[in-house]
């Protein structure tokens, strides 16, 4: 997979060993009434490379059902060929923060399956004064704000933690993958609430394709 392609943080779907998930069952923002953000519509270039000889475009146009966006990106290298995924976004304004929830994934062809991915995957979202789109993925302490929201039974769901290639000394890559089987209405109350101290992380910036 190029790294352009990650994209909303999509290469968790690789089964790169570095990465944690947070998956829902339920949209967060969905209890919220609205049409899908109309910012977003339009042609993106990714910004946020990591190394030279890397590009990928974005492009966001609304779904054949009105509440959700379809998005494509294709990215590619100079040393590869191009990559291609494509999936539905839903948007929700809550508590002040913008969220897109990522589902129907589809890599060069190939949907993603149930096992890599179980419902929806959140992220939040800005845009800076110039235009630009950050992508903001949920911090370690965002994580464990979650995971001690699960363990009080505030919020309805499961985190699983793995260590994994330690040896000796070596402690290895600890990854959390946790799933929230919560329902709407808890699931957009915790949100709304805590959404702003759970996702800080900048992943990825867009610049918007201003049409000719």
């Amino acid at each position: 997979m190029n790294a352009p392609i990650r994209l909303f943080a999509i290469a968790a779907l690789a089964g790169l060993a570095a990465c944690s998930s947070l998956t829902t069952d339920n949209p967060i923002g969905g209890s919220v009434p609205g049409q899908p953000d109309p910012r977003l519509i339009g042609v993106w270039k990714v910004t946020q490379n990591e190394s030279k000889g890397q590009a990928g475009y974005m492009f966001v146009s609304p779904a054949k059902d009105g509440s959700t966006l379809h998005v494509v990106f294709v990215g590619w290298s100079a040393t590869q060929p191009s990559d291609k995924m494509e999936f539905d976004a839903v948007t929700a304004n809550l508590g002040g923060e913008a969220f897109v929830n990522v589902n129907h994934v589809i890599e060069n062809g190939k949907a993603a399956t149930k096992q890599e991915l179980d419902g929806y995957m959140p992220f939040a979202y800005k845009f800076d004064k110039d235009g630009t789109l950050v992508i903001l993925d949920r911090s370690d302490a965002g994580v464990k704000l979650i995971q001690n929201a699960i363990a009080k039974h505030q919020l309805a769901g499961k985190a699983t933690t793995s260590n994994t290639g330690g040896s000796g000394k070596s402690k290895g890559i600890t990854t959390t993958n946790i799933h929230l089987s919560a329902n709407q209405k808890s699931l957009d109350a915790f949100f709304a609430a805590n959404g702003k101290a759970i996702f800080t992380d900048s992943v990825d910036t867009f610049q918007p394709i201003k049409e000719p």
